[in-house]
């Protein structure tokens, strides 16, 4: 196993962060575009396969890590973490495919084209593995077909 530094381990763990915090933003834009005021299970998995699948420009790399790197040295010891409500319509039972939008502006038309092709996708990039893996797991879990 390879020795890695505390600093290594930060970088790593910021890059989740900011990778996450960008699927997060494409997941509020494909909500935005299908006319829903509340994103969907549908939107977090599809803004998770746009970012695992589409690699992100420099400019946004670093306004990410800026982000992460900004929400790290506030002190959040005194704030409340905000708990997330679970609808009831998002509550799965029966098994079912993962919605598209009909919006044909690019970041959606690409989306759609990702969810096409993420059955047959493969990385040997250590962050994508760990953004394919819980992908995939949570599509098992929550019965959810791509």
């Amino acid at each position: 196993m390879e020795f890695q530094t505390e600093e290594q381990i930060e970088f790593f763990f910021k890059a989740v962060a900011a990778q996450t915090k960008s699927a997060s933003d494409i997941s509020e834009i494909l909500c935005e575009h299908s006319g829903r005021d509340k994103i969907s299970s549908d939107d977090i998995i599809t803004g998770l396969i746009y970012r695992l699948m589409t690699p992100m420009e420099d400019s946004d790399i670093n306004k990410y890590m800026k982000q992460i790197d900004e929400l790290f040295e506030k002190d959040t010891s005194s704030e409340e973490e905000e708990e997330e409500e679970i609808d009831d319509d998002e509550i799965i039972t029966e098994p079912r495919v993962i919605q598209r939008n009909s919006c044909n502006c690019d970041l959606c038309i690409q989306a759609r084209v990702c969810l096409e092709n993420y059955k047959n996708y493969e990385t040997i990039d250590p962050l994508g593995k760990i953004f394919h893996n819980s992908i995939k797991k949570t599509c098992q879990e929550y019965r959810l077909s791509i």
